[in-house]
């Protein structure tokens, strides 16, 4: 609900999508929280250990060696987070807040999102990592096949390979997000129906007992003959000037609805 300098229009309310930077007041929300949930412990803290693996795993990720962390106080080293937070590029800032998720959990994670929307920033917090994607159906796709493929270790690896590389701000591989994509529906389908390749397997599906009509395997296939086709993603020599973000969230999303679709209409979800 908007506040009451926006509702009496006194203050403009946000219409501009933060997606290559964070303004000031996002920045410091972020660290507010980060801080209250996670770093506030390291306030007057005595020297870094050895075994603090969230400490060691911002240190590797700065480049620093290793050997000065047991002389850099707590007091510091939240002092270095916040600085990344508030005044380092976009990248720096979201590097630290996803430690902050693998080391918090999940509450993290949805206090982020609900941050995220607020200040309009173009990203959402999905399984652990922040990915260009801001629809909540759409995070809910992913985030429902990760968990029906719980079971499935091949299949769940290919589809957060495609999270990660998503996620990577610095050097994104958009074409490897849609090959990854799909391999996790190629993965699940040939498990289902014993085919070697998902062409294959998308023609056996409804004798396998996976109810689907004609011209939705249609679709599916002419999906898997765009990464298939010779010089396609899957061989590697297609173009990857053609596959922009939008198009790797696009695979990401799809693909996941549809190895959900897939396993629960096997009857196969946990």
């Amino acid at each position: 609900m908007p506040r009451f300098s926006q509702r009496m229009g006194y203050v403009e309310p946000r219409t501009i999508v933060q997606v290559d930077d964070l303004d000031e007041d996002t920045r410091i929300h972020l660290w507010n929280l980060i801080y209250t949930l996670k770093m506030r412990a390291y306030d007057h803290y005595g020297a870094l250990q050895m075994s603090d693996e969230f400490a060691i795993g911002l240190w590797i990720e700065w480049h620093l060696s290793l050997e000065d962390l047991g002389k850099t106080t707590g007091t510091n080293f939240l002092e270095m987070v916040k600085k990344d937070v508030v005044e380092g590029t976009m990248a720096e800032a979201f590097d630290v807040v996803e430690a902050c998720i693998d080391s918090v959990g999940a509450r993290l994670s949805e206090l982020l999102n609900n941050v995220f929307t607020k200040y309009l920033v173009g990203y959402r917090v999905v399984n652990g990592e922040i990915i260009p994607v801001t629809e909540s159906a759409e995070i809910e796709a992913v985030e429902a096949a990760m968990e029906v493929l719980q079971p499935y270790s091949g299949a769940r690896k290919h589809l957060q390979n495609a999270l990660s590389l998503l996620a990577n701000r610095e050097e994104p591989h958009y074409a490897n997000v849609v090959k990854e994509s799909i391999s996790a529906i190629e993965a699940v389908a040939r498990h289902l129906t014993g085919a070697k390749t998902l062409g294959d397997a998308l023609k056996q599906l409804e004798a396998k007992g996976v109810p689907a009509q004609k011209a939705l395997v249609e679709g599916w296939s002419k999906l898997y003959g765009y990464t298939s086709a010779e010089g396609g993603i899957r061989h590697g020599s297609i173009n990857h000037g053609d596959i922009d973000e939008a198009l790797a969230t696009y695979f990401l999303v799809t693909c996941s609805s549809m190895v959900g679709y897939l396993i629960k209409k096997a009857g196969n979800t946990p």
